[in-house]
């Protein structure tokens, strides 16, 4: 799925000079790998008891990769993994945008966590969890700086009434 979602483009679109959303895209990568590591090499930071662990692991994982679907529906030929805009694009409040503004961040964190856990330790559920919300937060910044840029009013009405970025209730 996400694989096929990364291979479409926007001709018509204009990609965004940010310098910084690629490193964002393979930072939660690289947290899973450190976390395989450590999970393996530190097992006394294992999670008990490994059963319900996986389920919650699954659980979780899932719920990121529905979200994420969800957003790739929603925008349509708007969702792209570059950070791109072009002078037709709407501002998208429907769907899991009309809850926060970054929904799709959100299923990643999901998704990242959840296999984390699957690796029932600690230790690995710490630094991917820190890898993953620094790469999130930053990259959200550096694409909300563009949509208010480029999409200017649009952006910022939408903004104003849906504030959360992330998390609803919380950021």
């Amino acid at each position: 799925m996400e694989f096929r979602q990364s291979r479409r483009t926007r001709p018509a679109a204009t990609k965004a000079q940010d310098h910084c959303s690629r490193v964002f895209a393979f930072a939660p990568l690289a947290g899973i790998a450190i976390g395989a590591v450590l999970s393996w090499t530190t097992p006394d930071a294992a999670i008990s008891p490994p059963g319900l662990i996986a389920l919650i692991g699954l659980a979780a994982l899932s719920c990121g990769g529905t979200l994420r679907l969800w957003c790739f529906r929603t925008l349509g030929d708007y969702f792209t993994f570059e950070l791109m805009t072009s002078s037709d694009q709407p501002v998208i409040a429907s769907g899991p945008y009309r809850l926060v503004r970054h929904p799709s961040y959100a299923g990643i964190a999901l998704a990242s966590i959840g296999v984390v856990t699957l690796m029932s330790n600690w230790l690995s559920l710490g630094v991917v969890a820190m890898t993953v919300m620094l790469s999130l937060t930053a990259g959200i910044e550096v694409e909300e700086e563009v949509l208010r840029r480029e999409l200017g009013d649009a952006y910022r009405a939408y903004a104003a009434t849906t504030p959360y970025r992330l998390v609803p209730f919380v950021w």
